[in-house]
Order: structure tokens, then sequence, then C-alpha cells
């Protein structure tokens, strides 16, 4: 008697339709992922580098007035009272920067984004001191941002 013919199964090796589809849309996935993480971590160093730069514009207004002393006529406090008001939000600043908008180092010649104002309270915390706080702001995808520093002005001793 005849044996019946083997049937051999071929297999090359190779992956199916399905397989592939699978795989891609697996692959895309985690290529969406990372790009969303990328893009986390650019916004996150784009922040601190502007957060770094607006610390030191406001650091070094601060220390500049410090140097000038107490009598500089840009630590006049227009508004009398003494309050240093909605600088938080930009209101009703007593001074502005001339060079205003302002580059990360303080001039005008790189790309201008920041904003440094100041407000004076005089007699402020006690007579005879001076209140600076210096804002620096600028804006982003998020909205505004700002930072702020605060010093105080000692009249010189004679």
């Amino acid at each position: 008697m005849r044996k019946p013919p083997r049937t051999t199964c071929h297999h090359d090796g190779g992956f199916t339709l399905p397989e592939i589809l699978v795989a891609l849309a697996i692959f895309t996935l985690i290529g969406l992922a990372m790009l969303e993480l990328s893009s986390a971590a650019y916004y996150r160093d784009a922040l601190h580098r502007d957060t770094l730069a607006a610390t030191a514009l406001a650091q070094s207004q601060v220390e500049e007035f410090l140097r000038a002393g107490y009598d500089d006529p840009r630590l006049r406090d227009p508004k009398g009272g003494g309050a240093v008001g909605n600088l938080e939000r930009f209101q009703d600043p007593d001074h502005a920067d001339p060079k205003n908008p302002l580059d990360a180092e303080g001039g005008t010649t790189g790309p201008r984004k920041f904003t440094r104002v100041w407000n004076v309270g005089k007699d402020l915390p006690l007579p005879g001191l001076k209140t600076v706080t210096v804002l620096v702001g600028w804006h982003d995808t998020r909205g505004q941002l700002r930072v702020v520093s605060q010093t105080i002005q000692v009249a010189r001793l004679h």
C-alpha cells in the first residue's frame, strides 16, 4: 500500500499582516509618549533658563540700587504712601527700566522678552528706610511669569 504524500508546511519565518499592524501600533504609542516627554523636558528647560535670567536681572537691579545709595533718584516714592501696591500683577509700578523690554543679559541686543519694574516704599518698614521691590516678568506659552526681589535701603549715617 502506498503512503499518502506528506504535506509539508513551508514557513518563511516572516510576520503576518496582523502582527505587523500590532507592532506598528505599539511603536506609534511609544513614539508619542517619547515625544510628549521630550516636549515637557524642553519646556522645563526653557522655564528654568528664563527663571534664572529673570532672577539675575532682578538681583542685579537690587545690587545696583544698593551701590547707588538711599538718595538715588530712581528710588523716589512718587505716590507717597509707601505702599508697594499691585506690583505683583505689573499694575501701577513706581518706576520702569527705560531699556524695557530687556534681553536675558539686561541689554537690548538679544531676544527681548523681560520687563523690569520696581516700587519704592518710603519709610517702610520704619522711618528712614526704603523698601525696594523689583519685579522682572515675561510671557511664555503658559502665561505671564515673574520673579520678585526685595531689599531695604538705609540712609547713610554721617
